[in-house]
């Protein structure tokens, strides 16, 4: 849903769900330059999950901020849908992000001072969006009593498991 005065960037859903063809990365320069992508091709398939596995310092998270306009690639081209996001401005990056990309970081970037439905809703909050009344109840699961280890409504994430974390965090990218 656009905001005021917005278009929403719309992908395709009918072709992959992103594409990469011919990323190439490189940081620093001279001989400390680190190449973390030469020529990577990629398609992923609408509806599939799809598991981006190789050793530490492969290029598994550039690949992956390329793919969502986290990051830009040196060279190559860059699709989520039928879009082509490798030319695209920060301000249509964000709303393409905000409104089709799901991320789920390794820390999981959770804000400390939010309870858990507080960091399930903020990325709709701060679109001025409403969330799906299929979403209310789990979050109000996590804002009751014993939700949290201190047992107390409303905790922050410094106060949850591991599992519990991974959980809101996965639930935030699903929008």
């Amino acid at each position: 849903m656009p905001n005021r005065g917005e278009t929403l960037i719309s992908p395709s859903v009918s072709g992959p769900a992103a594409r990469a063809e011919d990323l190439a990365k490189r940081y620093g320069s001279g001989p400390a330059a680190v190449t973390a992508l030469a020529g990577v091709s990629v398609e992923i398939p609408a509806g599939s999950f799809t598991a981006v596995m190789g050793p530490s310092g492969s290029g598994k998270s550039t690949l992956l901020h390329c793919m969502a306009g986290l990051d830009s690639p040196d060279s190559g081209r860059v699709w989520i849908g039928g879009e082509e996001i490798t030319a695209m401005v920060d301000r249509q990056l964000t709303r393409l992000r905000r409104d089709w990309v799901g991320f789920v970081f390794q820390a999981f970037n959770l804000l400390p001072v939010l309870p858990a439905a507080g960091n399930i809703t903020l990325p709709l909050d701060i679109a001025g969006r409403d969330p799906d009344p299929g979403c209310l109840p789990w979050c109000r699961r996590w804002a009751r009593p014993g939700s949290c280890r201190t047992g107390r409504t409303n905790c922050g994430p410094g106060n949850w498991a591991c599992s519990a974390r991974s959980a809101c965090a996965a639930a935030r990218s699903a929008g």
